[in-house]
This record gives C-alpha cells, structure tokens and sequence, in this order.
C-alpha cells in the first residue's frame, strides 16, 4: 500500500513539473513577443516565478496560477520589469512598467 502511495505522489509531482515547465515556456514566448513589439530588448531571454495561487475558472474548476516576471531595456543601458500571469498552461496577463505606470498587453 506505502508503494502505490509513493507510486501516486511521484506520478503527481511529475506531472505538476510537466505543467509548471510549459507555463514557463508559455509566459517567456509571449514576454519575448510583447518585446519584439514594443521594440525593446528581452534581457536574459527568460522569465523568473514570481508566485503561484489558485483560481476558479468560468465553469467552476480549479486552476494554477502562476506569475513570472522579466526585464527589458527600452535604451540598452536601464532594466524595467515586466510580468506575465498565467492559468494553467495559457498566458492570462502581460504587463510591462512604462514612465506612466503599469502598461497590460
């Protein structure tokens, strides 16, 4: 019985890992992509975790939500923040700080 158990939580920790990775992938594709539009620069090409929570969705079923956050240079020389939320694997939100505040995309 202690081995299916086992069994089940190495099962469950994977498959969170699985999820949290393509969350990852899915929230630095769209942060490299609201850059590119901006035409500013990506620096490091990559997305920190910045937190996780859960959320209801519209029909009632529990989701992961999780909030990464990057930089950008808009002049090469100073980094601003930016921050992606996302729900499940799809990114939600996407915002990047500009000299009037918080600017979502």
């Amino acid at each position: 019985m202690i081995e299916l158990l086992l069994l089940l939580t190495l099962l469950a920790l994977i498959l969170y890992f699985n999820d949290a990775a393509l969350a990852r992938d899915a929230a630095r594709m769209r942060a490299r992509e609201a850059c590119d539009s901006l035409g500013v620069q990506f620096l490091d090409q990559s997305v920190a975790f910045a937190g996780i929570s859960l959320k209801r969705n519209s029909l009632g079923q529990i989701k992961i939500v999780r909030r990464y956050r990057f930089e950008f240079s808009r002049d090469r020389a100073e980094r601003e923040a930016g921050w992606v939320r996302t729900v499940g694997r799809q990114v939600e939100t996407l915002a990047v700080h500009s000299e009037t505040g918080w600017q979502y995309l």
